[in-house]
């Protein structure tokens, strides 16, 4: 009945469960030859989540951030971040200048626990003129890399984000994180 009513929690409840009674199978409190009735329990199908760009779009989608980048937008450059590194709104607002280092982010608190994120050509040179770009004291090591003018939290992005998806005329349904 979960399963009908909320598909996406009772395959996450299934998880939980099938974890933790292979848990308790590992560390010896069901007998060897007992079998995890939830590993043969199928999870619901999920529907695709998300919306791909034509080429076309991605085209307008940079062309807008490059022209509010320009003009100091830092929601825009944050944006521009995610683009090229397909981090997290959080991890972005979140990130400081002793986080980057030459070839890679260190992602100190993430959703998933700490990580690493590898960075490109683009990213490192996007990071490199972004960075000159900013007064001193906003390039200090304890300073967040985009410094958003009403503060570091995800509404200051999501504000940036509605304005440039209907600016570059993309679909309504785009999420950031698309």
């Amino acid at each position: 009945r979960y399963s009908a009513r909320a598909p996406g929690g009772a395959n996450r409840a299934l998880g939980i469960l099938r974890q933790m009674l292979g848990q308790a199978k590992d560390w010896g409190y069901l007998p060897d030859t007992w079998r995890n009735p939830a590993s043969g329990v199928r999870a619901n199908a999920r529907r695709p989540v998300g919306t791909f760009l034509s080429e076309e779009q991605m085209h307008r989608l940079g062309g807008i951030l490059e022209s509010r980048i320009q003009e100091g937008c830092m929601g825009s450059s944050l944006l521009r971040f995610l683009a090229l590194t397909g981090c997290r709104v959080s991890e972005a607002v979140n990130l400081e200048w002793r986080d980057v280092q030459p070839n890679r982010l260190h992602l100190r608190d993430t959703k998933t626990g700490p990580r690493d994120v590898l960075l490109g050509l683009p990213v490192r040179r996007f990071l490199k003129y972004h960075r000159a770009a900013l007064p001193k004291p906003a390039q200090s090591v304890s300073a967040p890399v985009f410094p958003l003018a009403s503060g570091q939290n995800y509404a200051a992005v999501r504000s940036v984000w509605a304005v440039v998806r209907r600016t570059a005329a993309l679909p309504p349904t785009l999420r950031i994180h698309d």
